[in-house]
């Protein structure tokens, strides 16, 4: 799935493992090249983007916006 455009409704049709390789994708981007953008450990990052996308209504919603705005809500790692 392309990241840039990504939105529930892939994440909801996506298997399992598509949905691990697109919170790779995004922790990656997040991160940035010195690593210093704030990220979601995996397993949280499963989570919240399942929850946020489960409501019929968030069907057109971004992964990367949900992601980007729940890791601004967490401490950076370190």
């Amino acid at each position: 799935m392309a990241l840039q455009v990504a939105d529930c409704q892939d994440w909801r049709d996506s298997s399992p493992q598509q949905r691990q390789s697109a919170i790779e994708q995004l922790k990656e981007t997040v991160a940035g090249p010195r690593k210093e953008g704030n990220t979601l450990k995996d397993d949280v990052a499963y989570e919240t983007l399942d929850a946020r996308c489960k409501p019929e209504f968030a069907r057109g919603f971004l992964l990367y916006q949900l992601y980007i705005r729940a890791a601004a809500f967490t401490p950076p790692d370190g």
